[in-house]
């Protein structure tokens, strides 16, 4: 990866996103999708028919989990059991323990699995072409609700009580903990990346130094518009716009590092991903091969941590390390 630095962020912090290490893959498969457990010790990725652990230091394999028979297309960490489940092409989900290396549950959903997402109570979303499963270890299988669209990504909340589905279409379901939905809108395009604000008093980030502007959720399209909205009582939501952003660029994914106040974007067309912060566009690398997934980790105690999974099977780690001004 070529790594670009990166300089004064809006006169608040010089940052620099550093290679910490890169799995070349090369052997037929894509990193399509990457996932960080809790601790951010430990990154997942998606290697053909398998599931590989690598440790986030030195990109050690830690464990190598097996037991799909179609190529892997979704993995999602528990933040709160040790366990890991992935989806394949052929529509089978496994969760494996990720302290034995053993599958624990293994089922089939009615459609291709497009997103993964664990609450903080452990249940599992499974996001589908036109259908989402919910999936909880004390029952031990999927429950599937109707949508509209195909479920392009899902996130939960960060208590567990509400979770997000971004659609294909355009629309945006927040549905309850059984599944019921309880606000909806239309944001116009494809959506790529959906997240939740994760402060407890929905302040929001540091986000152009504009923390004061309530928010609960961010939605990302393909065509690059990302915007926040805030939930209003009675299943209305209302947007902030002056938090909103337009890319000049296709995406794959964006994610939002909230203790920092960065984007990372990855783009679609171009193998370059970018640092948006404070009103400026910084490159951050040009990669050899086609972005296909984009995930970061980030802790008030940790440095910000980006993993990038390529087409030619390659994934890459990055840190944002530098100093207030």
């Amino acid at each position: 990866a070529k790594v670009k630095g990166i300089g004064v962020l809006g006169g608040r912090k010089q940052l620099y996103p550093v290679i910490c290490w890169t799995h070349e893959g090369g052997e037929g498969y894509s990193a399509r999708d990457a996932s960080f457990s809790s601790d951010g010790a430990s990154v997942a990725a998606t290697c053909g028919l398998f599931v590989r652990i690598f440790d986030t230091k030195d990109g050690a394999v830690t464990q190598r989990l097996k037991g799909h028979k179609a190529h892997v297309v979704r993995l999602c960490f528990s933040s709160v059991s040790k366990r890991i489940a992935a989806a394949a092409a052929d529509c089978h989900v496994i969760i494996w323990s990720t302290e034995s290396g053993e599958p624990m549950f293994h089922w089939f959903e009615a459609s291709r699995v497009s997103s993964l997402s664990f609450s903080s109570d452990a249940d599992l979303c499974i996001g589908g072409e036109r259908e989402f499963g919910l999936w909880s270890e004390a029952v031990a299988r999927s429950t599937s609700r109707k949508t509209q669209s195909v479920v392009a990504c899902c996130s939960w909340s960060v208590e567990g009580e509400r979770l997000a589905l971004g659609m294909e279409s355009g629309k945006v379901s927040v549905r309850d903990v059984g599944g019921r939905e309880v606000y909806q809108w239309d944001v116009g395009e494809k959506i790529v990346s959906i997240g939740w604000n994760e402060s407890k008093n929905g302040s929001g980030s540091a986000r152009g130094g504009r923390a004061p502007n309530a928010w609960n959720l961010f939605v990302a399209t393909e065509m690059g518009l990302v915007k926040h909205f805030m939930l209003m009582h009675g299943g209305g939501c209302q947007e902030v716009p002056e938090l909103n952003t337009k890319l000049e660029k296709r995406t794959v994914g964006v994610c939002l590092i909230q203790t920092t106040g960065h984007m990372v974007v990855g783009g679609q067309d171009d193998q370059s991903a970018h640092l948006h912060a404070y009103g400026d566009v910084l490159l951050m690398c040009e990669l050899k091969s086609k972005i296909l997934s984009v995930t970061t980790h980030s802790t008030v105690a940790s440095t910000p941590l980006i993993a990038i999974g390529c087409e030619n099977g390659a994934l890459h780690i990055f840190k944002l390390v530098g100093s207030a001004i």
